[in-house]
């Protein structure tokens, strides 16, 4: 019985320990507010992809699909005024 309320306490506080934990953080807290290379590595993906990630076929598929709408709105006007 001794034995097995060692395991079960082990395993309550391996829980608790791990609640404490963010999902998909790098580092526990107090420590997580340092950037890490990974968060860094994140911060550039973003920013590359934001503004040099689309390539001048994918504005053009963007491009036409905003004209696309428009137009549909611009018939649903017109049918309704």
């Amino acid at each position: 019985m001794q034995e097995r309320a060692d395991v079960e306490w082990k395993f309550a506080r391996s829980k608790l320990w791990i609640s404490f934990f963010e999902e998909g953080g790098t580092c526990p807290p107090p420590f997580n507010i340092i950037a890490t290379p990974k968060s860094i590595y994140y911060l550039f993906h973003w920013f590359y992809k934001k503004f040099c990630g689309q390539t001048k076929s994918a504005k053009k598929e963007h491009m036409r699909t905003i004209r696309i709408v428009k137009g549909r709105k611009e018939r649903k006007e017109r049918k309704e005024g």
